[in-house]
């Protein structure tokens, strides 16, 4: 199975049946190349750029570019339920990953935290979530309290920039 999704936010999903289609005419490794047919129409698909942190391919087919980024079913689950560990550096507040009910708040409002330092616990579905800071940084303001039911995305503390 080869998932992606295109620079206009389109999933792409190929499984190994769909695979079977394909009718490879050539295929030039050196050029990152191939040329293939599917029920009779030829496409030219040649790989121009591919970022390995990223996992972004600059692809074009048939003279048209493309951006697909590589994904797998766990990464997602990841992007459903909103968590994304990138551009930690840029984050300056802590939001509800799920809707939940606040058990207890670790912090104030002008103390000095540590990144993963726990700070909130989030009762979700009969289960607590340890909610951590996601930056070394000062608390701005907290915007919640315990007991107080959020919602997906809730504002629960802000950090100083």
């Amino acid at each position: 199975m080869l998932q992606g999704i295109n620079h206009n936010g389109k999933e792409v999903a190929l499984s190994n049946e769909d695979f079977k289609a394909f009718q490879v005419d050539a295929f030039d490794e050196r050029k990152k190349q191939v040329t293939f047919r599917i029920n009779g129409v030829k496409y030219l698909c040649k790989i121009l750029s591919y970022d390995k942190v990223k996992e972004l391919y600059t692809i074009k087919i048939n003279g048209h570019k493309t951006i697909i980024k590589k994904t797998s079913p766990l990464q997602n689950i990841i992007d459903k339920i909103g968590i994304n560990p990138l551009n930690d550096a840029n984050v300056n507040d802590l939001k509800s990953p799920m809707p939940g009910l606040i058990l207890q708040i670790n912090g104030n409002a002008g103390d000095v935290v540590k990144k993963d330092q726990p700070l909130i616990i989030l009762e979700a579905m009969k289960m607590e979530n340890v909610l951590t800071s996601p930056i070394d940084g000062v608390i701005k303001e907290i915007n919640v309290q315990p007991q107080q039911t959020v919602e997906k995305n809730s504002l629960l503390i802000v950090f100083e920039s």
